[in-house]
């Protein structure tokens, strides 16, 4: 209680340090549980969407808070608003899609938004099926909601609506369901719009984001997320939205690699900048804005602490303006640097005026968050004092009765002999604490029903609570006022403080990708138009432990194919490929010693088992899922990376190999640039086409270019004797193996017109190969000669 005493009897005189830990009530989310519990029935109208939802505390995860309106014009293009509620920010997308919606889906399965609205009769059976699908809620509203109306007033800045179609329209139908469902009133032109295009950002979909580990799961496995240092939750949130979303813009790019160059060269810049994000840390400044953009129809009293606690952070932000920008301006070679730079002193005017609004009417030194008391205290005092006769009156009547509780403890502790001390919590109040070992209560003591810890009440504390309430009732009505009057003063300057989060969420992840380059041993890739898609020295992924770690040697220019034993790496290859084309398309540098990365529009990964038990979705049902997806994309990409982990293996082993084969080759042909990790045999023929390119991981992890050499590589068998499997146990299974491969050559001896055959498909596949003149005539003898071989080999049997 000393701390207490000491701010009590100061007055809020005592100079304390700032430390906030985000409100736990303070953010501006809507998080329902489904109200679908029909499966035949997706959908609600909106007013049965405001009389079942609820809000509940939201924690920062691999995705942000957001609600989505889509709706599909008459011309078939795809209007989609998505609203972010942590951060007050919309974004706008307005795009053609094929008949599958696969560019919908993959959007919308990466944000994960908690509601989908939908205007009712939309029709899209096959896109409100792959919502479903994608575990994603539909809410469906009346149309005449997606209009855009007056939905113009709520934006920070007027929108050029020529190349957006019904976005606004969509927009409008998100604010009206938020406003509805969390019954309050969006501030006018509090709202941040980003118009966005799929085709300036790097497909991805949520199959692909989990199989390359980009963001943190609630299994706490490690992350490319979590291996990035962030300092703050707007970079933390920053650095999520570009990892899901990564740039396909050179120029983008190309800045901030030269920003994270300069900030590993220049250990004095990367400090300071440090020291400066490090103020920002516990602020939380999206959420603080969100909360002050918006207007409980009920009032403010409601919210009133998570309210000055957001005014609190606000002020607290703006504070350290100036040494931010001052650190930028130590860079020398940084164009991004110094465009950051050049805003925080463009808005340095803008940031006094109103950090000067809010130190007028907050008390200027508050404790720093502790126990509940301290809490209490804090918020209690947070308005400055002497403006407002009847605060003023109710705070000290306020201290009075705490010194009458502080009196009365000490006395209960004269009169029973125990070391009692003195609690306090939002639901008890003030209690007492008995020491340990006290096994009855003497007089004045009492129990607290329903309590097992050791504490207890009085009578005269009872009456002493009833009064705390009261006082405490009378706080929070006349600080309400003062708050809903210093809140609308500030909304308007509240566009400041947004482009200030953005400044400090970019420079928190270039410090992030600076210190993560440092660790992993990464180098700046060369980012280029044309090439392999990714062709890299001593490539390693960032998500197992350094030590002992072996890089790997790779270059994909065409389809792949790859094997390997059981272990070697194969899985780890493909997901070091995909994570290494993501950070290269975010600005990090990678985990390589050299790295050269072809710009591409998207990546696709499917690596580890996708059967799902409680949706009685199959391995087998999931892959032809994900070879649609894989198809469907490749109509529309023509630089795609599509990583298969063993496709096929959910079906019979000729089965998969022939699916495998099929979604190669075809995906080579369409221009996309397939990696298949495999152990089928069968699939040698294919990786002799001119369009793909064997690879075999050895087991000390290399990488060397051919197929598996000899035709009796029981790598499963090796496996499960390595696992301790019984020795006769090995034994039976290698005998059948014989036989079974004496079987399996006997079935395969082609016949002449098999030879016949086999040799028209490879001319065919040639003429789709990009192959010059010289090499093709290379490749034609090298045909021919096999031919002539198995001519006479099939002689010699004879």
């Amino acid at each position: 209680m000393d701390d207490i005493d000491d701010f009590m009897n100061a007055q809020m005189g005592n100079p304390f340090d700032m430390q906030q830990n985000g409100a736990e009530e303070s953010n501006f989310t809507l998080i329902g549980e489904s109200c679908t519990p029909n499966p035949n029935n997706r959908s609600r109208n909106l007013s049965n969407a405001a009389s079942t939802s609820r809000i509940t505390p939201h924690t920062l995860s691999s995705v942000e808070s957001s609600v989505a309106a889509l709706t599909i014009e008459k011309s078939g293009f795809v209007s989609i608003c998505i609203f972010f509620t942590d951060r007050n920010t919309v974004e706008l997308y307005h795009f053609t899609d094929s008949n599958t919606f696969v560019h919908t889906l993959g959007l919308l399965s990466l944000v994960m938004p908690h509601e989908v609205l939908v205007p009712t009769n939309l029709g899209a059976v096959t896109l409100l099926q792959g919502l479903s699908e994608a575990g994603l809620r539909v809410v469906t509203l009346q149309r005449r909601l997606f209009r855009a109306g007056d939905t113009h007033s709520y934006f920070l800045a007027p929108v050029d609506t020529t190349d957006f179609g019904d976005c606004i329209g969509a927009a409008g139908a998100a604010i009206a369901y938020l406003e509805q469902t969390r019954n309050v009133i969006l501030g006018q032109k509090t709202l941040t719009v980003t118009p966005a295009s799929i085709h300036g950002r790097l497909l991805l979909d949520s199959h692909t984001a989990r199989a390359l580990c980009l963001t943190p799961t609630k299994q706490g496995q490690p992350s490319v997320a979590s291996v990035i240092p962030t300092r703050t939750d707007d970079g933390r949130r920053a650095l999520v939205r570009a990892l899901l979303q990564p740039y396909t813009d050179m120029e983008t790019l190309v800045q901030r690699q030269d920003a994270v160059a300069e900030l590993l060269s220049n250990r004095d810049l990367h400090y300071t900048l440090q020291a400066a994000i490090a103020q920002y840390a516990d602020l939380n400044i999206a959420q603080a804005v969100a909360r002050l953009s918006v207007i409980p129809k009920q009032g403010i009293n409601g919210v009133l602490r998570p309210v000055l606690d957001a005014l609190l952070r606000v002020r607290a932000a703006l504070t350290h303006t100036a040494e931010l920008a001052a650190a930028l301006a130590q860079s020398t070679h940084s164009a991004l640097f110094a465009s950051m730079g050049d805003f925080l002193r463009s808005e340095e005017a803008s940031f006094a005026q109103l950090h000067s609004t809010l130190d007028a009417a907050l008390t200027p030194d508050l404790p720093p968050r502790g126990n509940a008391l301290v809490t209490l205290m804090r918020e209690t005092f947070s308005i400055r004092g002497g403006g407002n006769g009847v605060l003023d009156a109710c705070r000290a009547v306020l201290t009075e009765i705490v010194d009458d509780i502080e009196a009365h403890k000490d006395a209960v502790a004269a009169d029973t002999g125990l070391a009692v001390g003195l609690k306090f919590s939002p639901q008890l109040l003030f209690h007492l604490s008995l020491p340990r070992g006290t096994k009855t209560l003497p007089d004045p003591l009492l129990a607290l029903p329903g309590r097992r810890k050791l504490i207890a009440t009085t009578d005269v504390l009872d009456r002493l609570n009833t009064r705390v309430s009261a006082a405490l009732k009378e706080i929070s009505a006349a600080m309400a006022g003062a708050a809903e009057e210093l809140v609308h003063a500030v909304r308007q300057d509240l566009p400041h403080v947004m482009r200030l989060i953005d400044a400090v969420a970019l420079v928190d992840v270039l410090l992030g990708f600076a210190t993560f380059a440092a660790t992993h041993e990464c180098c700046r890739p060369t980012l280029t138009s044309a090439g392999p898609v990714l062709a890299a020295t001593q490539l390693t992924s960032p998500l197992l432990p350094r030590d002992g770690l072996v890089g790997q040697d790779v270059s994909l220019d065409c389809g792949h194919v790859v094997w390997g034993p059981h272990g070697a790496g194969k899985s780890v290859l493909l997901q070091s490929l995909g994570v290494a084309t993501v950070l290269a398309h975010v600005g990090c540098p990678v985990p390589a010693e050299r790295c050269a990365v072809r710009l591409t529009d998207c990546v696709l990964a499917r690596i580890g088992t996708e059967d799902d038990a409680s949706a009685t979705v199959s391995s087998f049902a999931a892959e032809c899922s994900s070879a649609a997806t894989a198809l469907a994309l490749a109509e529309t990409s023509s630089t795609a990376l599509v990583l298969l982990d063993e496709f096929g293996r959910g079906t019979s082993a000729t089965d998969g190999a022939s699916l495998a084969w099929a979604l190669v080759e075809f995906l080579a042909q369409a221009g996309a640039t397939p990696v298949l990790a495999t152990h089928y045999p069968y699939l040698r023929k294919l990786a002799a086409q001119p369009m793909i390119q064997p690879f075999v991981v050895t087991p000390n992890h290399a990488v060397v270019k051919g197929t598996p050499q000899g035709a009796n590589n029981a790598w499963g068998v090796e496996a499960a004797a390595k696992e301790g499997l019984p020795a006769a146990f090995i034994q039976k299974a290698e005998e059948v193996l014989v036989v079974l491969r004496q079987r399996s050559s006997a079935d395969a001896a082609p016949s002449a017109g098999a030879v016949q055959g086999e040799i028209v498909r490879r001319l065919r596949a040639a003429c789709w190969s990009s192959l010059d003149d010289a090499a093709l005539r290379v490749w034609l003898r090298e045909l021919q000669a096999k031919t002539f071989r198995r001519k006479e080999a099939d002689s010699g049997n004879k």
